[in-house]
């Protein structure tokens, strides 16, 4: 099955926020974060990585879920939210150049 299906079947609504603009005056401005895309997507807590994988820094040792979803434009940084859990966006990428999704490393917001 594509990922396009396992989307469709097993997605959910998954919020994607982006740091917005700080103001340069003031220190202790740090910025808020804006909602910039919503998405169907599969947050995966259940990492279980090969070791060929973590070998090769595809998959790195503190992350604490992977998210799959559609080709969106997501950066290091961002927040992820689904189902009142929130993420911070570690790595961000395209395996195997793939055109129909991007899987992306998440780290449970603290």
């Amino acid at each position: 099955m594509r990922i396009a299906g396992l989307l469709a079947k097993h997605g959910k609504p998954t919020e994607i926020q982006r740091k917005g603009e700080r103001d340069k005056k003031d220190p202790y401005d740090k910025g808020e974060f804006k909602k910039i895309n919503e998405v169907v997507a599969i947050v995966d807590e259940l990492v279980t990585g090969s070791p060929a994988g973590f070998k090769q820094d595809r998959i790195v040792n503190s992350t604490d879920a992977i998210m799959y979803c559609s080709v969106i434009d997501v950066r290091a940084g961002d927040k992820v939210i689904q189902d009142r859990k929130e993420y911070r966006v570690t790595k961000a990428s395209n395996p195997y150049n793939s055109n129909d999704h991007i899987e992306v490393a998440l780290d449970v917001w603290s």
